[in-house]
């Protein structure tokens, strides 16, 4: 079996591939005076005439560029290709190929059904048509096509539905253009109507087309395709076009009333937001007019400005801030309140520790809180501690207890998580451990980490207390504000503390090993080594200075802790 190529000549030529059986297997559109429907344009290089009359009907193409040998042959399997000779290499090469595809076979969608290769199902009734037998179209079977929603006949009104970028149906006929009327659509359209088995009609260069009975082969292209696809007239009842009229004016109405709604309640919710930023405005006026009386009269003798904030002078201001010492900031309060003496302070760290030892050993899942700080410890009125917000926290089984595990979201606060946390993102039990650690200096120092600020350097709170413990002044660390501390104590406390924030997570000891060094008044602590993030945060002569001080690995039992 072979395919052969033929143009079809009845008043308006178009190409037809058929198999040797005289089945059609391809058809373009109509000629249109530049190319034929349907097909992709040939290479801008090619120019195309059609040449028919009563005697023969033929076309041409020509390469504009005379140097080039190119000819069009149909393959068996009913590919076109137009090749192009290749001196050079001595042979043909291919310059385009015409496959066909799903909607290029002959009327695949069955009668007055519309075929498009890019939508699913490729096939669909137009508007105004329904499937013939539903059952099969639902089961994919289109051969049987479409008919009309509404019977036509000759008595009843009709009307026409426009349907654009369409490869024209088969089988027409053309009305010569030889008058004026039939120059336009509505020429074309007047023609049809006077006929009454014409169901379709298009107007393209060379005249009007118009189609009797079911409607054949016809395909859609994009929007956009307008180079090969033509607009077509359907015939079908005026009640069809009407309905759908109706349906778009039906749904005018609904479109604004959404959008009506839609304002309205943007509308509603602007007001309540600024009604309630109002009323906030307004108490925090009425908090100034308390807590700042203008005086009724000024000097100018005008009326009152209620809004207006009291004036500070720049002798008031130094002397407030004691000439703008960083302990006297404006906005901070520097006395904090009563201070917690140190009994407290002690409990809160202990009872931390406790809390940590049930997470990691006594729970019946292993917890990891990992994000262990100072506002995720929560104070009742008898100042127990209780560790809150376990959103980041991570459950390990009883073979993991020493093991880390990496992650690539790293997620804490800085200032309180481990260095091979933040760096590398391993997390252990060592990391909850790490975290305590700096609870731990806080609660002694009573400042926190992350801001922490001293004249003579850029350490953090952790390479000051490490400093201050090599220097043999651990002491200092202490709040100022505390009275009658526990020396022994407090000294156990930096120690331990020191001993969690290590640098290396296998030099830290477990939460176990914490609570038995705090319950112990008198215990044999090993000496803390260098804390982790022990760099300034402005490198200056801090680090040579430091250089010169020598750590003992000695671990040294003793009954009074002293600072080295």
């Amino acid at each position: 079996m072979y395919a052969k190529v033929g143009m079809d000549v009845c008043l308006n030529p178009r190409i037809k591939k058929e198999h040797t059986r005289k089945k059609i297997i391809f058809r373009s559109g109509p000629w249109n005076g530049f190319w034929f429907g349907g097909i992709n344009a040939l290479p801008t290089k090619c120019a195309v005439t059609v040449n028919y009359n009563s005697t023969s009907a033929y076309y041409t193409f020509v390469n504009i560029e005379s140097t080039l040998i190119s000819r069009l042959v149909l393959k068996d399997s009913g590919i076109f290709k137009l090749l192009t000779w290749n001196p050079r290499r001595g042979e043909w090469a291919e310059t385009l190929a015409l496959r066909p595809v799903q909607c290029d076979e002959y009327s695949y969608c069955g009668p007055n059904g519309f075929c498009k290769t890019d939508r699913t199902p490729v096939c669909e009734c137009p508007t105004g048509f329904v499937p013939k037998v539903a059952q099969n179209w639902q089961q994919m079977d289109w051969s049987d096509g479409c008919v009309h929603k509404t019977p036509l006949n000759c008595s009843m009104k009709v009307g026409f539905k426009e349907f654009s970028t369409l490869k024209l149906p088969d089988k027409s006929r053309l009305l010569a253009n030889n008058t004026t009327a039939m120059s336009t659509p509505l020429g074309c359209k007047n023609a049809c109507l006077q006929d009454c088995s014409c169901m379709a009609f298009a107007k393209l260069e060379i005249g009007c087309l118009v189609w009797s009975g079911e409607l054949l082969d016809i395909s859609e292209y994009d929007d956009d395709d307008d180079e090969k696809g033509h607009v077509l007239y359907i015939k079908m009842a005026a009640s069809d076009i009407g309905d759908t009229d109706r349906r778009s004016n039906k749904d005018i109405p609904v479109t604004v009333a959404i959008i009506f709604m839609s304002l309205i309640c943007v509308l509603v919710t602007v007001t309540f937001i600024g009604y309630i930023f109002w009323k906030g405005t307004s108490w925090m006026r009425e908090e100034c007019r308390e807590n700042f009386p203008i005086p009724e009269n000024n000097p100018d003798g005008e009326e009152e400005n209620l809004d207006q904030l009291p004036l500070f002078d720049w002798h008031t201001i130094v002397l407030a801030t004691d000439d703008f010492s960083h302990e006297n900031k404006i906005g901070e309060d520097q006395t904090k309140g009563p201070s917690i003496d140190w009994q407290k302070r002690f409990n809160i760290i202990v009872g931390i520790a406790r809390g940590l030892l049930y997470l990691h050993r006594d729970s019946r899942l292993g917890i990891i809180h990992r994000d262990l700080k100072a506002s995720n410890i929560l104070l009742n009125d008898e100042m127990t501690p209780k560790i809150s917000d376990f959103g980041l926290a991570r459950t390990f089984g009883d073979d993991q207890l020493e093991a880390s595990t990496k992650t690539k979201r790293i997620m804490g606060t800085y200032g309180y998580m481990s260095p091979e946390y933040a760096i590398d993102g391993l997390f252990s039990i060592k990391s909850d451990v790490f975290s305590f650690g700096v609870l731990v200096l806080e609660i002694v120092s009573g400042r926190k980490n992350r801001g922490f600020h001293h004249p003579d350097h850029d350490l953090t709170i952790l390479g000051h207390a490490w400093r201050l413990w090599i220097e043999g002044k651990p002491m200092e660390l202490m709040d100022a504000s505390m009275e009658e501390p526990v020396t022994t104590e407090i000294l156990r406390c930096i120690n331990v503390g020191l001993l969690c924030v290590q640098h290396r997570r296998e030099d830290r000891p477990t939460m176990a090993t914490v609570v038995l060094m705090l319950d112990t008044e008198n215990p044999s602590l090993p000496q803390p080594k260098q804390p982790g993030f022990y760099t300034e945060r402005d490198f200056n002569e801090a680090t040579s200075t430091l250089s010169t001080w020598r750590n003992s690995t000695n671990q040294v039992t003793i009954t009074n802790l002293e600072g080295r």
